[in-house]
């Protein structure tokens, strides 16, 4: 079905909300394959509540890899149910790797992020480094200074990992 996701996307896409769970997570396999255009409605698929459809609308926004879906991909990083981020950040890395680095550095330079997620932040980290990251090191000097967030341990480890890996 995914070879030729480009023809019958439409229709799919038009009955994508009364599918069934089953049914829903195949049609999002076949409109990630069907590329561009349907990034929208794949994000809509998270509202549904569901943990298996909101994975596979996470994948399926990988699949396509624009810019666009990297940005739905993001907003669940950030903002999504808790169910949802774990796959939202694991979309993050099969993105193309030059878009995960760009989307990770985004999220790393946002202090507010940083210290809203600090769990999250440490992992986005800890897999930059992991991936060879060579545009790392300026997001490491702005995370650097976190470090001493005593009041906060866990954006405090942030701090130090970040000067740890600068060194």
């Amino acid at each position: 079905m995914c070879e030729c996701a480009r023809s019958i996307a439409p229709p799919i896409a038009q009955r994508l909300p009364l599918l069934s769970v089953d049914a829903a997570c195949a049609a999002l396999a076949v409109l990630g394959a069907a590329g561009t255009g349907y990034e929208e409605l794949i994000a809509e698929q998270v509202k549904s509540g569901d943990e298996r459809r909101a994975r596979e609308a996470m994948r399926a926004l990988a699949r396509i890899g624009t810019p666009r879906a990297a940005g739905f991909i993001v907003r669940h990083i950030e903002d999504g149910p808790p169910v949802v981020r774990p796959a939202a950040e694991e979309a993050l890395w099969r993105l193309p790797l030059p878009l995960a680095f760009a989307k990770t550095h985004e999220l790393l330079r946002r202090r507010d992020f940083v210290i809203h997620h600090p769990h999250t932040a440490a992992r986005l980290l800890e897999r930059a480094v992991q991936s060879a990251d060579d545009g790392l090191a300026p997001v490491l000097d702005g995370l650097a200074s976190l470090r001493f967030h005593f009041w906060s341990p866990a954006v405090a480890r942030v701090g130090a990992k970040a000067r740890e890996l600068r060194q």
